[in-house]
């Protein structure tokens, strides 16, 4: 509903009643749930800063979270290394918009080393995934100089992107269309 300062609110207060719930109740403090929860509100407050171009703010909430679902995939990698590789993705669109293009470096590597391994497991529900985090570093790559690298990056994007197409136009033909258009803008540049 656009309502960005209420929303901040909302997700604010859902982050202090975390300490409050492990004062009241000890047990909690080391629950998955609550440690996921935390998370995914961190997130969202970092989702909410980067809408509002509070790129600071969003470093620090998504590193927060980060770290949770660093701790939280080595408990359970089923369950959290998507989260983990999406975290991954939002710092290294940060990373891109604040000129730290290392940083940018390392948190897509990662990103996409993860989906590649989540896509293995299941190819119908993350590789779309990693065709989008394939786009992303495919775009660090441009802006790095790396021609070659920013080719195999869309070379493979564009792989899943028409099998993905191919298989539901509706749901894939956007994806690839903006995967042709930016590999379009690479190759017209280079």
């Amino acid at each position: 509903q656009n309502r960005m300062d209420e929303a901040r609110l909302h997700f604010e207060r859902a982050l202090k009643l975390g300490p409050e719930l492990t004062t009241k109740h000890p047990a909690t403090s080391q629950s998955g749930a609550l440690l996921a929860d935390t998370a995914r509100t961190l997130n969202n407050l970092g989702n909410l800063d980067r809408l509002q171009n509070r790129f600071d703010e969003a470093r620090q909430h998504d590193e927060q979270a980060l770290d949770l679902y660093r701790r939280l995939a080595q408990q359970n990698p089923d369950v959290y290394l998507p989260y983990l590789a999406a975290t991954l993705n939002n710092l290294g669109a940060i990373d891109r918009i604040q000129n730290r293009m290392e940083e940018a470096r390392h948190h897509d590597e990662e990103a996409v080393a993860i989906q590649r391994q989540l896509a293995q497991q299941d190819p119908g529900k993350y590789l779309p995934n990693l065709a989008m985090t394939l786009n992303e570093f495919a775009l660090l790559d441009e802006i790095q100089n790396h021609e070659d690298q920013a080719r195999q990056h869309y070379d493979e994007a564009l792989s899943i992107d028409r099998q993905l197409a191919q298989q539901s136009p509706s749901t894939y033909l956007h994806d690839l269309a903006i995967t042709l258009s930016n590999f379009g803008r690479e190759e017209a540049l280079h």
